[in-house]
């Protein structure tokens, strides 16, 4: 007969086991995904190890937590002057959370010694410190993410996995992208040279839903740039899906905002209800340097929605406001606009508004065209 420890059994239901979220701190720029320990050992736990680690973590509240302490007089394939230290990606990287349960992730580039996010307010360009860049194949990340500090030479893209996403309203915060530089090295001046697209929302694996890019604190705002060659990315930044907001970003220059490092276009949205910019104070986007155009729309439109609405965003100057840095300076057709550019889809998109935050500066288009109306 089986005697049951009844004063045990009773402890077990009244004090259940909390499984808390787990942090995993990086501390090689090795890619070797066996390197997944994540100790207090040197070496023992690589970018691709702890991500492996997040992905298979016991189901828990709250996002785990992924955090570098790389040492950057040692470690190869860091500057031990600047502090940077650069992960490789040498294949393709996929994060994915799998179940709503599982919570989401948090990468902090900021936890690398050294690094400090911006302080600048607008209108400034950012003294970001980054000291992580990861470069090389493409990263996608499949989970409710918050991404800050990092400095991407390669492709990110962010996706939907299984039957949850984001969050069910604008803004709800559950995939956050702020503080970081797309196309750029951490000293945010040279170009990565990264061909394609920077950042891309992508629907393909189903509709991803409340993006924020950026923000109006100075500490969220992202820089992307390109080199302006051969090799000049396609679009700074791709937009599927629906609700995202693109708030308070460089789109098109360095760090200092004051120096044009544009792509073939700055936005590609495809998505619905989109807010690109806005008439809060540090809403706006700088758009600069932009070879095409600063934003292409294109794709259908749901009944009743607004595809997007853009207010409050500098086009084709610095942030000073008043340092030409054009837009649509290839040599494309005549009767092309370089600032936004719809395709023959129907779509219904709010350009400006009826207060004076609410207005867009438009200058200095490209080869001697006039600049658009506000």
């Amino acid at each position: 007969m089986r005697v049951l420890n009844l004063p045990l059994l009773l402890w077990v239901m009244l004090h259940p086991v909390v499984v808390e979220a787990a942090t995993f701190a990086v501390d090689t720029t090795s890619d070797n995904d066996t390197l997944t320990a994540c100790t207090v050992a040197p070496g023992d736990c690589s970018f691709r190890g702890a991500a492996l680690r997040a992905q298979n973590a016991a189901l828990a509240p709250g996002d785990d937590l992924i955090q570098f302490a790389i040492p950057a007089a040692t470690d190869p394939n860091c500057n031990a002057g600047s502090g940077v230290c650069t992960i490789t990606l040498t294949g393709a990287m996929t994060v994915a959370m799998t179940t709503a349960t599982q919570g989401g992730l948090t990468i902090d580039g900021y936890s690398q010694p050294g690094a400090s996010a911006n302080t600048l307010a607008v209108p400034a360009g950012t003294n970001a410190q980054l000291r992580i860049e990861i470069a090389g194949s493409e990263l996608t990340l499949q989970a409710p993410i918050t991404l800050r500090g990092i400095a991407f030479g390669g492709p990110l893209t962010i996706e939907r996995i299984g039957g949850f996403c984001c969050g069910t309203d604008p803004g709800s915060g559950r995939y956050e992208i702020e503080g970081n530089y797309f196309g750029l090295r951490a000293d945010g001046l040279t170009p990565s040279a990264v061909p394609g697209i920077l950042l891309h929302i992508s629907t393909s694996s189903g509709n991803v839903d409340g993006v924020r890019i950026g923000g109006e604190l100075p500490a969220q705002r992202n820089v992307f740039g390109s080199n302006g060659g051969s090799t000049t990315s396609t679009e700074c930044l791709r937009l599927t899906g629906t609700h995202h907001q693109v708030h308070g970003n460089l789109i098109g220059t360095d760090r200092s905002g004051m120096l044009a490092l544009g792509c073939t276009t700055g936005i590609l949205l495809q998505g619905q209800a989109i807010d690109i910019g806005g008439s809060g104070s540090a809403q706006g986007n700088l758009f600069a340097g932009h070879h095409d155009r600063a934003i292409s729309i294109s794709g259908t439109q749901t009944a009743g929605t607004v595809k997007a609405v853009i207010q409050g965003n500098r086009f084709g100057v610095a942030v000073d406001g008043s340092t030409p840095l054009p837009i649509g300076t290839r040599n494309v057709n005549s009767n092309d606009l370089p600032m936004i550019r719809g395709d023959n889809t129907a779509s219904v998109v709010r350009i400006g508004g009826s207060t004076p935050a609410a207005a867009n500066l438009f200058a200095h288009a490209g080869l001697g065209r006039p600049p658009l109306p506000s």
